[in-house]
């Protein structure tokens, strides 16, 4: 199995134990192992099926040329953080297209949201009105071709974060940014101006919109 990190076991811990940690079935496990029975001792090393994330965090392939440097500081977290998440990795010896784990952060306190994808939003405009990355895209959804998205798919999206400097507020039911603008006490063209991101069509039903400074 090509898609897997290492894992030192636990004293005491059972495949099924692991296995729930991980998000996998046993039966994965030993897929990727061999048969494993009963409570194993402390320092085993099992592979681990990379295809999910887990509650501690999201499964990672190295790509050519990336540092574990690099990749913590493209995940705004520590290397120190990284190397926890990961206690058997060998700061010193890793290779492209090994699997990692990366933490959670404060990324995860943003609301994720499914949307569907339609004729209207091809993957760059998917891109720009969500303000988010291919990476992050990718790995939100593992096991669909981003790049391959077709009308009718269902993908997840996490918001931007909140500048917390600014003030925000959502589009409501049956709503239009006119009908926003009319609630709030602003002009159409404040809210186009503080939201240059979005277009008109866009503030619709949920939509996450920053207002104008007063």
């Amino acid at each position: 199995m090509e898609n897997y990190f290492i894992y030192e076991a636990k004293h005491g811990e059972t495949a099924v134990d692991i296995a729930e940690k991980f998000g996998c079935t046993k039966e994965m496990l030993e897929e990727a192992n061999g048969s494993i029975a009963g409570k194993l001792e402390k320092g085993c090393l099992l592979r681990i099926p990379g295809q999910n994330g887990c509650k501690n965090g999201i499964f990672y392939r190295i790509k050519q040329g990336e540092t574990l440097v690099s990749i913590a500081k493209r995940e705004k977290i520590s290397l120190q953080e990284l190397l926890a998440a990961n206690p058997c990795l060998d700061p010193l010896h890793y290779t492209a297209e090994q699997i990692i784990l990366l933490p959670k952060n404060e990324r995860e306190k943003q609301e994720i949201f499914s949307f569907i994808v339609t004729h209207a939003y091809p993957l760059h405009d998917i891109l720009r009105r969500f303000d988010i990355s291919i990476t992050e895209l990718r790995r939100l959804n593992p096991g669909i071709d981003i790049w391959n998205l077709r009308p009718g798919m269902e993908i997840l999206i996490r918001e931007a974060p909140i500048d917390p400097n600014g003030s925000y507020d959502r589009i409501r039911e049956d709503e239009d940014i006119a009908g926003a603008a009319k609630r709030l006490g602003l002009s159409v063209m404040s809210l186009l101006r503080e939201n240059s991101d979005l277009r008109p069509s866009e503030f619709t039903n949920g939509q996450r919109i920053r207002l104008p400074k007063s």
